[in-house]
């Protein structure tokens, strides 16, 4: 799997094929506190897999906050 910043509010992850396994969900833009939303609300920066994990990455924001994400979760996934 590999993990992408595509420009947007989200990070997507993909298998070797190119496919799409699994992406961010994006914050609620009206609220002014990034703390208290799931998402980033701003344009995902960079994004890394954590070093010795093949299921958690971070990802940075230009709304100022940086995010732990894990794949296994389910909480968010490509519907």
């Amino acid at each position: 799997l590999f993990v992408t910043a595509c420009g947007d509010k989200k990070a997507k992850v993909y298998d070797r094929d190119g496919l799409l396994k699994w992406e961010t969900i994006w914050g609620d833009v009206y609220m002014s506190d990034v703390i208290s939303t799931k998402g980033h609300i701003g344009e995902v920066t960079s994004c890394e897999f954590l070093k010795d994990s093949k299921n958690e990455f971070m990802t940075s924001s230009r709304d100022g906050s940086i995010r732990l994400w894990n794949i296994e979760s389910k909480l968010v996934g490509v519907e």
